[in-house]
């Protein structure tokens, strides 16, 4: 009788928790996609307190900050996300991570460049064969050819070019490409 008890007690104050957890979501989402970045990073704030062990407001809050251009911030809620996402949500992190990789690369010297467009390479293709994934990678495959003829040239027996970022052209773009290079998140650099 007293498990009866206290699963109805359970049940009466997880529920109001799980329903304000989905609707906090739900506000931060309507208020992302009124470009309104500050309020939607309150209420996914508030989402992830009331459910700590989903990744879901964390990679938000990610998104949410790397659209502001807080790069510390998305980095902080980023690498929590993806320490407990699995399936779908990891691959999500991963695009993201890629994404703050390649925008950081196209900002170093010509060495430093080709470290992070394959650094990105790597994460795209990491993320699986999503159609996102499978262009940005086409896009890093685009950049890499460039970046390479431009770096000094060092010989080192462990860093072997990746030869797979050769298979296109540099003057082509995959399909459905406008310029706009990786991560259709947002279109500001840090």
């Amino acid at each position: 009788m007293s498990r009866l008890i206290w699963g109805a007690l359970l049940v009466l104050f997880a529920g109001p928790a799980n329903d304000d957890f989905v609707r906090f979501g739900k506000f931060g989402d309507a208020a992302f996609a009124r470009g309104e970045s500050t309020p939607a990073a309150e209420w996914y704030e508030r989402a992830s307190g009331l459910a700590p062990e989903s990744p879901e407001p964390l990679y938000n809050l990610a998104l949410t900050y790397y659209r502001m251009g807080g790069r510390e911030l998305t980095l902080r809620y980023l690498d929590k996300a993806q320490a407990m996402a699995h399936g779908p949500m990891l691959a999500r992190c991963l695009l993201l991570r890629g994404d703050i990789e390649y925008r950081d690369a196209l900002k170093q010297s010509p060495a430093r460049q080709v470290e992070g467009l394959e650094r990105a390479l790597k994460l795209y293709r990491d993320a699986g064969p999503s159609e996102m994934a499978r262009y940005d990678v086409e896009v890093v495959k685009l950049q890499l050819p460039r970046a390479r003829s431009q770096a000094p040239r060092v010989s080192s027996p462990e860093r072997q070019p990746d030869p797979s970022a050769d298979e296109t052209s540099a003057g082509s773009q995959p399909p459905g490409a406008k310029g706009a290079g990786p991560g259709k998140q947002d279109e500001r650099d840090w």
